[in-house]
């Protein structure tokens, strides 16, 4: 195993620390608030997307290459390997994306939706819009996943307050459009952005207070 104080390359500066819950349960509850909130953003303005079939992978994509970092340097793959089962892992995810939310009506194990999202990727199917925004998603949430800062108490409270801005304009304009199909899955969306963030911060405050009782000297 490579020396745990060298950075792995593929966590953009981060220091490993191995599948450390008290870090990745953070991480997961970040990345579970941010795919909500860009899943409540683009329901709010596009009215087929306000459903659990499109909440779902967006959340499941953000959390998954939010994680995929410390999977890798605790398995100890580094580059080149890295890049290329972070490559595959998109190719996946891209595809499964596509599945779930332009053709949620037709079977995973069909023709149909492959050969519809191939057209639509060229521009010539019906879906082009749908399947172009979904790959420019898991692009942006795979960035982020490899580039996301080790996450700390003041970063936290900071996006919490952004959040907050942010959730008010959303429900703002929500509620001034009237009450329209799929609402119910949006309350459960604010419900688990808010919920994700406060129970980051209180894992990290916890985390900071076991470190401290650890070593009260801050020697280590």
């Amino acid at each position: 195993m490579n020396d745990l104080i060298t950075p792995h390359p593929i966590l953009a500066g981060r220091t490993w620390r191995g599948l450390d819950p008290w870090r990745l349960v953070p991480v997961v509850l970040l990345a579970m608030a941010e795919g909500a909130f860009a899943w409540l953003v683009v329901a709010s303005v596009v009215a087929d997307s306000a459903r659990w079939g499109v909440a779902l992978p967006v959340v499941g994509v953000m959390v998954l290459a939010a994680i995929m970092p410390d999977v890798l340097a605790t398995l100890d793959i580094w580059p080149p390997r890295a890049w290329l089962v972070t490559a595959a892992a998109v190719v996946v995810t891209a595809g499964a994306a596509m599945k779930a939310i332009a053709f949620p009506g037709e079977g995973w194990t069909g023709r149909a939706w492959v050969d519809e999202a191939g057209r639509s990727l060229l521009g010539r199917g019906d879906q082009a819009a749908t399947v172009w925004v979904t790959v420019a998603f898991v692009a942006l949430a795979w960035w982020r996943g490899g580039q996301r800062p080790e996450p700390t108490v003041d970063g936290t409270l900071a996006l919490f307050r952004l959040a907050a801005v942010g959730l008010f304009a959303v429900l703002l304009g929500r509620a001034l459009a009237g009450p329209v199909a799929g609402d119910g899955a949006m309350a459960s969306a604010v419900v688990v952005i808010v919920a994700a963030l406060l129970g980051a911060i209180a894992t990290l405050r916890l985390a900071a207070e076991r470190l401290d009782a650890r070593d009260p000297d801050g020697v280590a």
